[in-house]
């Protein structure tokens, strides 16, 4: 069974400021806690229906993760869960430290394309982008610092689980970019060369912008070769999850 005291602390999670005081965050779902626990991640407690306990138990132990399994109602993973529909399986887990940066250096970026995220702030979005870096083998992003935190229930869900094959960095771009000059340093702007007709493969560094005011006045200076997703009908902008697609799904064909 599962406390009041639990209940609180777990649902206190929600919230980025006791994410960030206790170093824990929350993923829902059997699919994504499989793929979790049998991670580097720490898995701190998994919270589980009792038809599930026996696979997570089992699970748990052939993988010799110390971690609890509590067996709750379904009344109270209602509580707890941040979705619209319970899932079966809840858990806790511990937040790793970031990932180191050194491996994103100019010789890495003259071969790779590494995404930069300036000020993206829609959980939805971050998660997708997340997931589409890990469709087209993109190794590293780099977060802006007021983007939208990786560890929000709403961004995990959007990443069905990409967030565990894709190293996330948080910066101050204008530094960062900076330090980086020589390379390649796209960014997707209303104003740029057709990324059809654009010459040559896409390495470097690739700048989508945030989704209503875009790249910012900070970061936009450093870029070096400014890219449009042109229009063909009468929208008046792309969703930033959608053109990072279209611009990733365009560098990775360059590879062939």
């Amino acid at each position: 069974m599962i406390s009041k005291s639990q209940i609180s602390y777990i649902k206190s999670l929600q919230q980025k400021k006791f994410r960030k005081e206790h170093q824990q965050f929350i993923i829902e779902g059997d699919k994504i806690c499989d793929e979790f626990l049998s991670s580097e991640y720490v898995v701190h407690s998994i919270y589980v229906l009792e038809h599930k306990r026996e696979k997570y138990e089992l699970l748990s132990s052939k993988l010799s993760k110390k971690t609890e399994i509590v067996v709750i109602r379904e009344e109270d993973m209602g509580k707890l869960s941040n979705m619209s529909s319970a899932p079966e399986v809840l858990a806790v887990v511990e937040m790793p430290a970031e990932p180191p940066i050194d491996a994103i250096y100019d010789a890495y970026l003259a071969k790779h394309l590494v995404l930069v995220l300036d000020g993206v702030k829609d959980p939805g979005n971050m998660g997708t982008i997340i997931r589409i870096a890990d469709w087209f083998g993109i190794e590293h992003i780099i977060c802006s610092e007021d983007c939208v935190e990786i560890y929000n229930p709403k961004v995990i869900q959007s990443t069905m689980g990409s967030i565990l094959r894709v190293n996330i960095h948080t910066k101050l771009l204008s530094d960062w970019l900076a330090e980086h000059s020589s390379t390649n340093i796209y960014g997707a702007l209303l104003e740029g060369e057709n990324i059809y007709t654009l010459e040559g493969k896409m390495n470097g560094v690739l700048v989508m912008g945030s989704e209503s005011p875009g790249i910012s006045a900070e970061v936009l200076p450093l870029i070096n070769k400014p890219i449009t997703i042109p229009a063909f009908g009468n929208a008046e902008s792309l969703n930033v999850a959608i053109a990072t697609g279209i611009l990733c799904s365009e560098a990775k064909r360059r590879d062939f």
